[in-house]
């Protein structure tokens, strides 16, 4: 079956960068991202940007500071909604 009034929605997933510590398991341990975590979710997200822009609409993101900084200040630098 077509659905002639379907619009389609673009879903990017992000995975966080080093946290501080390096690599370990860490479940809902509450680290934040190491100096290389950020210059790599920076390295990732960059590619995607468009004559200075994100073609994105908003950011979702986990509540974990490994997350939740990067996506704050993803969100300040590009004007978006987290």
């Amino acid at each position: 079956m077509r659905f002639s009034d379907a619009t389609a929605t673009t879903i990017d997933l992000l995975r966080h960068g080093e946290p501080v510590g390096g690599r370990m398991l860490r479940g809902s341990t509450d680290h934040p991202l190491s100096d290389a975590g950020w210059q790599q979710v920076k390295d990732a997200v960059m590619r995607h940007t468009v004559e200075g822009h994100l073609p994105y609409d908003a950011i979702v993101t986990s509540p974990l500071m490994r997350c939740r900084e990067f996506a704050l200040w993803l969100g300040e630098e590009f004007d978006l909604p987290v």
